[in-house]
């Protein structure tokens, strides 16, 4: 920070500009209050004034020029305050009409008062910013002099009107925007837009119609096992395309979406998927005090369903990218197909899940040929709304 300051009393007189450098560095906490502040502050104000350096050996050494170091300048006594006139009002003259530094602020004892006067350059300002800043510093120095005690956090910068502007203005244009389903969405996609990039990773372009293609196979795979409203599905796999078209399938199958980073401990992840499937099963599974042993293996004990990267001895094709393991079904439900199994035909007394009784597509077909499920069915999937 530098500072008017004069050498010693006997330059009182000199006319001149007396300008050294005090070095200042404290950390400022927002519960502490403004008159704590001072006094933690005025002793070493007043034992850094033994260390002030020379304005221009400053400038010399650092090689920065004025600025930054001509950022902010504090002076006392350098301007002039002409007689009262009949209304009680005084005017005051500052040293010069325009601003040396970015932010200036000169102070004067006047009548056993502190007066000052702040000044900024006006070409680092908008328009109207200049005089609002010194209001809001005016209303920052009234409430920390009026309350001492309070916290500086709690002194107001604003007024009431522009801290319910600034909250209003985060919010954005408000938007009126129709419910709509996930599924649909993707569709909607699909259909208007199939050639236009939906998604890129790794230098890996798809289409809408590409993504589509992907996401309804996954989704249907899952259907044909059984999984669907009410059935968590944890989705284990580091971030890739294959992670996306995952999600979505789950999405689209109407089950709920578990996702699992396979970067976070083995003993979080473990703990989240006992917590899944006791929520969604009344049968309990004491927790374990050993992590899975790999991350490929890793599935509940219950009723969760886990969909996992494939295992490199086993690759699967592209248009089929995931396995599935399965655990018991939550209570009272019926036990969902297998993977070589496909459900009953609605109606039949394996067909008493409701996932498997409200399949969009039947007669079931292979997950490389099915098409995506007609969008007056997906709202009978449970899908919840956006």
């Amino acid at each position: 920070m530098a500072i008017d300051s004069r050498p010693g009393p006997e330059y009182d007189d000199v006319v001149g500009f007396f300008v050294e450098t005090l070095p200042l560095r404290g950390v400022i906490d927002r519960d502490t209050s403004f008159s704590d502040l001072i006094r933690a502050l005025a002793p070493k104000l007043l034992n850094g004034l033994r260390h002030q350096l020379p304005y221009g050996e400053v400038i010399t050494r650092t090689g920065h020029g004025s600025d930054p170091v001509n950022a902010f300048f504090l002076h006392h006594g350098s301007f002039s305050v002409e007689d009262a006139d009949e209304d009680g009002i005084r005017r005051l003259y500052p040293v010069q009409d325009s601003a040396r530094f970015d932010i200036e602020l000169s102070t004067r004892v006047l009548d056993g008062q502190l007066i000052g006067a702040l000044c900024l350059r006006s070409h680092l300002l908008e328009d109207g910013q200049g005089e609002s800043t010194g209001e809001r510093f005016g209303r920052f120095l009234t409430a920390a002099v009026s309350a001492p005690d309070t916290p500086l956090g709690r002194l107001p910068l604003l007024t009431e009107h522009e801290a319910r502007q600034a909250v209003t203005t985060g919010e954005g244009l408000e938007r009126h925007t129709t419910p709509a389903l996930i599924p649909d969405m993707l569709t909607r996609q699909v259909e208007d837009h199939p050639h236009d990039t939906a998604l890129v990773v790794d230098g890996t372009r798809l289409t809408f119609a590409e993504l589509g293609d992907q996401v309804f196979r996954i989704a249907h795979s899952l259907i044909h096992r059984g999984i669907g409203p009410e059935h968590p599905v944890a989705v284990l796999m580091p971030r890739s395309q294959t992670q996306i078209t995952s999600l979505l399938a789950v999405l689209c199958a109407g089950a709920v979406l578990v996702p699992i980073d396979p970067a976070h401990p083995l003993t979080r992840n473990a703990e989240l998927l006992r917590s899944c499937a006791s929520d969604s099963s009344s049968t309990h599974t004491p927790p374990s005090t050993s992590p899975p042993s790999s991350p490929r293996t890793r599935a509940s004990t219950t009723s969760l369903w886990t969909v996992r990267t494939p295992s490199p001895s086993s690759p699967t094709s592209p248009t089929t990218p995931l396995t599935t393991t399965s655990a018991p079904p939550p209570s009272g439900a019926a036990t969902p197909p297998t993977s070589s199994t496909l459900p009953d035909p609605p109606g039949s007394p394996r067909a008493s899940s409701s996932n498997t009784a409200r399949s969009p597509i039947w007669p079931p077909t292979s997950p490389s040929t099915c098409s995506p499920p007609p969008p007056s069915r997906w709202g009978d999937l449970g899908y919840e709304r956006l």
